[in-house]
């Protein structure tokens, strides 16, 4: 028997789930488990490697949070004594999850538990809450409730924003908002593990100023660009959040500081650029430069990470035409980090504009082709958590969640022939999705239409059109 919390626990835990389990039996039980996880997205293809690489993928999306919590509720606590879970019924009303630093997470693996696992969503929520009741802050990543922060900067509040979005509330959500706007905007005596230490900065000035050297962690100065950027687009999913909840004043000022990118965008250079406290650009810039105020990356890979307005984005770099051809050389000279999550979603940019879908369609088989495969080396950098497999599993089933503080998708090429999904009617009123590829021998390879539940679509979907849609059907 295992426990966080005590010896007692650990043999109640092992009289509760194993005084009779054989090791035959915990071996098929085991195998019926990832039969029942893995088993609810199907996927059809002749191709036996696709199907390796895909559920490799999906098997790595439900790792990396462990089971903290016993069969009684017990839980280990952020000071070292032990908490309760609520009891239903004489079980505990959720678990509690030992989790990674969700830098990344916020993109595709918590879109994945949306889809699919929404009660391990809800859980995994619940968690986090556990820890700001006994604490106040949100951590980015636990331990035994311990705050694990790998990075420094803090995006829960995105990914609890996200699951609200998408219709799974049944978590405390007044707690839950409270939690997140606290992380977008208290600055004061936040603890270093609980990341972002540099958001008094960010909320006084718009933008995290820049410093070449500073006190305390290279998270509390170095990174001031890409917390910039981090920051507005986090501000920005909760300000969503906010707007939905009638919350009028949170959303005011949480949408100008989502404008935090624009104050550090140099558009006699069209690039983010990191800014000093007195309102000057950095001297000798050079947008190759990692970690001068971008966190294991460059300008060239942060200055697209404006999910929630790619538009604007387009808009100061001069165009639609501008905003391409900038956003293709990433690709054409190597720029994109296949390893690393800032510039993970730049391939679906291309399809904010009418007819560059194809270019994301052609980059995504392209990064799915040469950076994805079914050996021991077959995914391109550390999974973080899932992170990494999650892109493959959404880019192989056809649609992308970019900008997941808004519940919608961008669509391109599915991999397989057919694909169903099966959803949890508790969260979304139905028990399936069917997504199915159509081929009319187009000679471009590209998609010439789509369709959901026999009506046209574009290449942008809502999430809860999409659980409620019956079908997605591409035609190429």
């Amino acid at each position: 028997g295992l426990s966080f919390t005590s010896v007692a626990n650990a043999r109640l835990n092992l009289q509760t789930e194993a005084a009779s389990l054989s090791f035959d039996k915990a071996k098929q039980e085991a195998a019926d488990q990832w039969e029942e996880y893995l088993g609810r997205i199907r996927v059809e293809t002749p191709n036996r490697q696709d199907k390796v690489k895909f559920y490799t993928g999906l098997y790595h999306v439900l790792l990396g949070r462990g089971l903290a919590s016993d069969v009684n509720g017990a839980y280990p606590r952020n000071d070292g004594s032990v908490g309760q879970i609520p009891l239903l019924k004489g079980k505990p009303k959720h678990n509690f999850y030992n989790t990674d630093a969700a830098w990344g997470a916020q993109w595709n693996l918590a879109q994945v538990w949306a889809l699919a696992y929404p009660e391990y969503y809800s859980d995994y929520i619940s968690s986090h809450l556990l820890v700001y009741k006994d604490t106040g802050w949100l951590a980015d990543g636990i331990a035994c409730s311990r705050f694990v922060s790998g990075v420094g900067t803090n995006l829960l509040s995105a990914i609890l924003s996200g699951a609200y979005q998408c219709g799974i509330r049944d978590f405390d959500v007044n707690l839950a908002y409270e939690a997140s706007l606290k992380n977008e905007l208290d600055g004061v005596d936040r603890p270093l593990g609980a990341g972002k230490v540099d958001t008094d900065l960010f909320v006084k000035y718009g933008y995290v100023p820049h410093q070449d050297k500073g006190d305390g962690p290279d998270e509390a100065f170095m990174f001031s660009a890409s917390h910039t950027l981090e920051y507005a687009y986090s501000a920005w999913t909760v300000a969503q959040w906010a707007g939905q909840l009638g919350k009028t004043d949170d959303y005011a000022k949480l949408m100008d500081l989502s404008k935090g990118w624009e104050r550090i965008y140099d558009d006699s250079l069209n690039f983010v650029r990191p800014r000093k406290a007195n309102g000057a650009f950095v001297d000798d810039f050079d947008p190759m430069q990692v970690w001068r105020g971008f966190q294991e990356g460059n300008a060239w890979q942060y200055t697209f990470y404006v999910p929630h307005d790619v538009k604007g984005l387009a808009r100061l770099m001069g165009g639609q035409k501008k905003f391409i051809d900038k956003l293709q050389m990433v690709f054409d000279k190597g720029y994109y980090d296949p390893a690393n999550e800032p510039d993970i979603a730049y391939p679906y940019l291309f399809s904010y504009f009418k007819g560059e879908e194809w270019r994301t369609q052609k980059t995504v088989r392209e990064l799915l082709a040469k950076y994805f495969t079914p050996k021991p080396d077959g995914i391109p950098g550390n999974d973080d958590a899932g992170t990494m497999s999650a892109w493959a599993v959404f880019s192989m089933m056809g649609f992308y969640p970019d900008c997941p503080g808004v519940p919608e998708y961008t669509l391109t090429d599915p991999t397989f022939d057919r694909i169903t999904i099966r959803l949890n009617p508790e969260f979304y009123g139905k028990d399936k999705l069917i997504i199915e590829k159509k081929e009319n021998g187009s000679p471009e390879g590209y998609i010439q239409k789509i369709e959901l539940g026999g009506k046209k679509t574009g290449y942008r979907i809502n999430h809860n059109d999409l659980v409620k849609g019956g079908t997605l059907t591409f035609y190429k």
